[in-house]
């Protein structure tokens, strides 16, 4: 009797041990059924186009899903001007079963703030604001409390101590463009976060938004939402699609497009997260060597959820547990208006506004921008620690991140990323542009999927100029 339990007791282990290492071993958006049993899996179904020398790039986005690691994907680039790459694929939506295709739409997060920068650098281009201009000359109101000698340059850059606000924000301001301007006296009587004497740079992750939606409406002679300045002159310009938040009575042709957002299932970030906590002390090199692959969260992240007086918790995750802001809530979430955190597109629109920022400030013969308000936006700040993000960061007086693909010094792209994984990104000098955008959410601000497109493109890209 003891031996046969000995013998059940033993299969009951090895039957657990098998479906743990499967799961942990097939991706993390592989559903639980497929990787223990290899029921209900999805089908990958990928679509697109690859100029001739990109290929790679194509093997880079399927070897994506392959892994597991996405649910709905899509990655478009430019070179020198010309579409190269245009690839989309996975489900949308798991509850219907709708694809993610090229017209897909998605929340992509803070990359919508890179697009609300270069709103800011229409208005630059026009003369009528400066980068250097304090941002209470436009709005008089904002010098209360400390905050009047901030510049729109300090705005875009994260360093016009406005990262949080004190004050709540019911939601029901933030669904309604109307309403949404009620918060302005709530933004101007903010004290500053900090002196502006001190030069400290936070990530304005919510609220700055908010400002920069402010400021364009009063420099605007037409007195624009910078959601509206963007679709006007930039989207509609170009060709594309470039979204704020959806009213009761949005077309339903356009919600159809919607992507549903996944979050990491939490059977797989908790082991990460305890791992990393516990395991290996925090050290993020130790925790790669062991996962083979970034942790899913940011450090900086992790470290100040849980103290709400961190910088990151006041400015990103004390106003989205105030806000309610759940995108798995999709339609609700899909109605926020959020210039900082809740625009609504898609790769083909960020890549080809990306591409016009990197080909001098026009694209297909629509300009957008003047080569010198380009060369203007393109100037390097001095680089600062952030406090909220927690990492040092080199930012342009546009508003814009340089970001790293790789140690080669010569792979450096500028513009943003958002939660989840989303880019939009150019390189400075090589003419490249690309745009990522997903559903399946990792929580780094750039993560691996993204990185290994942008760095395929960018190898590819040398390749065929080389052959040129």
């Amino acid at each position: 009797m003891k031996r046969k339990w000995v013998v059940g007791a033993s299969i009951i282990v090895v039957v657990i041990a098998f479906c743990v290492y499967r799961i942990f071993s097939t991706g993390v958006f592989v559903p639980v059924t497929c990787a223990v049993a290899g029921w209900q899996c999805p089908v990958v179904e990928l679509s697109g186009y690859v100029a001739p020398g990109y290929e790679a790039v194509q093997q880079t986005f399927l070897r994506n899903f392959k892994q597991g690691r996405e649910v709905g994907a899509s990655f478009t680039a430019y070179v020198k001007g010309k579409k190269v790459v245009d690839l989309y694929g996975g489900i949308a939506d798991r509850a219907t079963g709708q694809r993610f295709t090229k017209d897909t739409l998605s929340v992509v997060w803070s990359s919508g703030k890179a697009v609300s920068a270069i709103a800011v650098a229409v208005l630059v281009d026009r003369g009528l604001l400066s980068y250097d201009d304090p941002i209470a000359k436009h709005w008089p109101e904002f010098a209360q409390n400390g905050k009047q000698h901030f510049t729109v340059s300090d705005l875009l850059s994260h360093r016009a101590g406005v990262s949080w606000v004190d004050s709540s924000v019911d939601v029901s301001t933030i669904t309604s463009l109307g309403a949404m301007q009620d918060l302005d006296d709530v933004l101007a009587a903010q004290p500053a976060n900090w002196a502006y004497e001190e030069k400290r740079q936070a990530y304005h992750c919510l609220m700055g938004g908010y400002y920069v939606d402010a400021l364009v409406r009063r420099v605007d002679p037409q007195h624009r939402h910078v959601r509206q300045f963007i679709a006007d002159e930039i989207a509609t310009p170009l060709g594309v699609e470039f979204y704020g938040g959806f009213g009761k009575n949005e077309d339903k042709a356009t919600l159809s497009r919607m992507s549903r957002q996944y979050r990491w299932p939490s059977y797989h970030l908790f082991p990460r997260v305890l791992s990393w906590s516990f395991v290996f002390g925090q050290n993020e090199k130790l925790y790669e060597r062991f996962w083979g692959e970034p942790l899913p969260v940011d450090a900086a992240v992790l470290l100040g959820v849980n103290n709400a007086s961190s910088a990151m918790s006041k400015a990103c995750m004390n106003h989205m547990r105030a806000l309610d802001l759940d995108p798995t809530k999709s339609e609700l979430f899909w109605q926020v208006e959020g210039p900082a955190f809740a625009a609504k597109a898609n790769s083909h629109t960020l890549a080809k506004i990306a591409a016009m920022v990197g080909h001098g400030g026009e694209i297909g013969g629509v300009r957008i921008l003047k080569p010198e308000t380009v060369r203007l936006l393109s100037e390097h700040l001095d680089e600062r620690f952030d406090e909220a993000l927690g990492r040092r960061m080199l930012m342009l007086k546009g508003g814009f991140k340089v970001w790293s693909a790789s140690e080669d010094e010569d792979a450096q792209f500028v513009g943003w990323g958002g939660n989840g994984g989303s880019v939009i990104l150019w390189h400075p000098t090589k003419d490249i542009a690309v745009s990522y955008v997903m559903n399946g959410m990792n929580n780094r601000m750039f993560d691996p999927r993204a990185t290994a497109l942008v760095l395929s493109t960018y190898h590819s890209a040398l390749a065929s100029t080389a052959k040129d």
